[in-house]
């Protein structure tokens, strides 16, 4: 029984391993292509003619043979359904080729519109295709390099290529000397755990059987067992001959298998460049090992980052710090092996984004009806400009535009949001935002996040204009740090911004890959702007949003603390004045934006307390309550305040101007235990904030509550001073070490905490205007107030 047991352990575990290989292969069983063959003479005729080329004919007749079936091929992907009916009619599940979105339903020729590097890409497939099923060979140079930004739809032209391969390849009117092929779409991103088994020499006993010092050998020699021309091992009831079976381990064995059958094979290597950046030495010798010595295969390498191109052709120009090409630098390069095609661009026009939805079909496409309406009005204005909106806020590339919402995917969308916490937390982001930003206003005049729509509904210039080479991007960088930036120090952070589909590498220069990258690069550079959940319908306005309510709260307050301060408790009428005039002097940022946010390490002010500059806005890192940390400075009074700040907002808040929300609703319970949670986070509070001061001067801390919504009269002289002073304790001995001996054990130098509320009209009219203008125009009355005008006036009317 036990051995019994470990058996089926060990078979489980052998299952697993197997089920991680499958993940990494599309395959279609050749019965079902060999059906769907037949059947595509219903849905596309024969012409005989075109299919004469027979053995012992000239190489003219074939090569006109070729031709003539490669247009086929082309026409047939490009209508409406390609060749679904036939797999459909043959019983075939679409899924099974379902590695990316876009094929789930129908495996057809995706994006043959738009700019006509795609059309060229899908010719190619289709004379390869030709190629395989009539010759019996792929030729001497038989390697094709696909290369475009993340996101763009290689992926969709590649997949269906493979289906088109596997059923065009078995109608019934090819001569004798044709073969069928059979397809293998091979996603390395997915296999990227067998390259770094091969690369750690890990073959010990969980893996030892599956051989995975050979990787694509493997993966070929499973894609054959799936497709019904190999046994397969997982069929094998006694596992020690799993052990035993004979994996390939070259190309050169898959190729000798596929001579003794007749066969072909078409097989994508697609996301190339994941694997690279760890085992490129072994995928090198792969490639190396397929060049011009396979005849009966024809294989296409796919990659998104913008330095594979270099990483094949040139790998003495590419960074050995971000992949791994130190063994093949000194190589020859894959010239002399693999065609290299022009790369695939990014969708430009709306036209083509609703045609691509279009060809996508209703089945992986939520935005299906959206290009249908807009499709059939495409040039009223309105029409333009709604289309435009969902275009932009999903991510304006293909993978962004494809898949059902809700829909499992190993691949994050490209999204508006998802793009600028990219940049975000990349390494000189924020910086290469900036340099971005300030060349696009450059380039197009007048352009703000307002009127980046406006460019996608009717652009004024290519993305070709948008771009920098990295000469300019490290002077401008540097410049702009005030500290030199070498270029090579910016090449990672290039790297990843082009894996997150955000920047590509064209033409020597670096230039973003839509028009959604172009405004999430802008809204970073304003101030990590992002659009609120419930006002996503329109992006015609400066918004608020979870990254921007605490910056614009914070600078509402420095701007109208004047009139829209409550102090609750004990401060001095002196450091309130000190307070307000060192704040009413304070100039955060113009009008137009969002005041912007440096994160703030405490152990970096310990280390240097210079580091906490006076009038700028921090984020604490880690934040455990406290959102903004502002540090002002009154010559006057020799006084300097430290704010530790909490923004307490609702985007939906009271509806009628005229209503007040107690906001002790929002918990006045909690809120004053997180500015202790704050400081006890940071250790040597006490010490740390001495150490701001210079001779003479003393410091004063401000625990500020800024929240949107209205406070009352009686939780302002009631419930809140009450919540303080059952919690100040505590907050007092997380600053200080003591209840009541801050004033003494720093010899009068520290004052406070004093506490702070500020909301109401006044505090809304210190918004920037964009903001109140946004607030009003999607009718957030909870943001938007009342003008200053009216605002005035209320405040008159409750004090007579």
């Amino acid at each position: 029984k036990r051995e019994a047991e470990e058996q089926e352990a060990l078979r489980s575990q052998m299952l697993k391993t197997l089920s991680s290989l499958d993940s990494s292969i599309s395959a279609i069983p050749s019965e079902a292509l060999a059906k769907a063959g037949a059947m595509m003479q219903e849905y596309i005729p024969d012409e005989d003619a075109e299919l004469v080329a027979k053995a012992g004919q000239t190489a003219l007749a074939m090569s006109k043979a070729s031709n003539a079936f490669a247009e086929r091929i082309y026409d047939t992907m490009r209508s409406e359904h390609g060749v679904g009916p036939a797999l459909e009619a043959a019983g075939l599940d679409p899924e099974m080729m379902a590695l990316t979105a876009q094929a789930v339903k129908e495996p057809r020729w995706l994006l043959w519109e738009g700019p006509s590097n795609r059309e060229n890409l899908a010719r190619w497939l289709a004379g390869d295709i030709a190629a395989l099923a009539l010759s019996g060979e792929g030729g001497p140079l038989n390697g094709r390099f696909v290369f475009g930004p993340r996101g763009v739809g290689k992926s969709s032209l590649l997949v269906a290529g493979c289906v088109a391969a596997g059923v065009f390849s078995r109608i019934k009117s090819l001569p004798a000397a044709g073969r069928p092929v059979v397809p293998v779409y091979v996603d390395m991103l997915r296999a990227t755990w067998l390259y770094e088994l091969c690369a750690a020499h890990a073959a010990g006993r969980e893996h030892a059987w599956l051989n995975p010092l050979s990787p694509l050998p493997c993966m070929m020699d499973r894609a054959l067992q799936l497709a019904g021309h190999r046994p397969r091992v997982d069929e094998e009831p006694d596992l020690s001959r799993w052990k035993l079976y004979p994996w390939f381990a070259t190309p050169q064995e898959v190729c000798e298998f596929l001579e003794a059958n007749k066969l072909n094979m078409l097989v994508v290597m697609d996301e190339a460049d994941e694997p690279y950046k760890e085992c490129g030495n072994i995928i090198a010798r792969e490639l190396d090992l397929l060049r011009g010595d396979s005849p009966q295969m024809i294989y296409y390498v796919s990659g998104s980052a913008a330095a594979m191109r270099d990483i094949l052709f040139e790998p003495t120009r590419v960074d050995t710090g971000v992949y791994d090409v130190k063994k093949f630098r000194y190589k020859k390069s894959h010239s002399d092996k693999q065609i290299p095609l022009p790369p695939l661009e990014p969708l430009s026009s709306l036209e083509d984004h609703a045609r691509a939805i279009m060809a996508a079909g209703r089945a992986v496409s939520s935005f299906h009806s959206a290009a249908k309406r807009f499709l059939a009005k495409s040039a009223v204005p309105k029409r333009r400009a709604r289309f435009g909106r969902s275009i932009l806020r999903a991510g304006s590339v293909l993978r962004a535009l494809l898949g059902q919402p809700g829909a499992h995917s190993e691949k994050p969308p490209l999204g508006l949001d998802k793009m600028q916490r990219d940049i975000i937390a990349t390494q000189h982001g924020r910086q290469l935002s900036s340099v971005f930003a300030a060349h696009f206003k450059s380039v197009i005049t007048g352009l703000c996040p307002e009127t980046v729509l406006d460019q996608l509904v009717s652009p004024s210039v290519g993305f070709p204009a948008l771009g920098l080479d990295i000469g300019k991007l490290s002077a401008r960088v540097s410049e702009k740090s005030g500290e030199s930036v070498a270029a090579e120090a910016l090449m990672s952070s290039l790297s990843t911004l082009s894996d997150c589909g955000v920047l590509t590498l064209a033409e020597a220069k670096w230039r973003p890959v839509s028009w959604t990258a172009v405004l999430s690069i802008m809204l970073v550079d304003e101030g990590d702007c992002s659009l609120p959940f419930e006002a996503r319908d329109d992006l015609s306005h400066a918004t608020v949003g979870a990254k921007t309510t605490e910056p614009v709260l914070a600078q509402a307050f420095c701007k109208s603390a004047a009139k829209s301060a409550h102090f609750v408790g004990t401060a001095s009428e002196g450091q309130r004045e000190s307070l307000l005039r060192s704040l009413e002097r304070l100039s955060l940022v113009d009008d137009a934006a969002v005041a912007k946010v440096v994160n703030l390490k405490w152990d970096d002010v310990r280390e240097d307390a210079s580091v906490l500059r006076e009038g700028m806005l921090y984020k604490p890192s880690p934040d455990k309550g406290v959102d903004i940390v502002l540090l002002v400075r009154d010559p006057e009074s020799q006084l300097v305040h430290l704010l530790l700040l909490q923004a307490k907002a609702t985007s939906s808040g009271a509806a009628d101007a005229g209503k007040s929300t107690d906001s002790s609703l929002t918990g006045w319970n909690k809120i004053v235990p997180r500015f202790t949670a704050q400081v006890d986070s940071w250790r040597d509070f006490h010490p740390v904030s001495l150490s701001l001061l210079r001779d003479g001067e003393s410091l004063v801390v401000w625990n500020v509550v800024v929240t949107n919504k209205d406070v009352n009269e009686n939780a302002l002289h009631g419930r809140v001073p009450a919540e303080i002073g059952i919690h100040e304790g505590a907050l007092r001995m997380a600053m200080f070490g003591g209840v009541d001996g801050a004033a003494t054990s720093s010899c009068g130098r520290i004052h406070g905490p004093h506490w702070v509320v500020a909301f109401g009209d006044h505090l809304l009219s210190g918004l920037p205007p964009a903001v109140l203008d946004w607030a009003r125009n999607v009718k957030r009355q909870a943001w938007g107030g009342h003008t200053a005008a009216e605002a005035a006036g209320a405040a008159d009317q409750a004090e007579a």
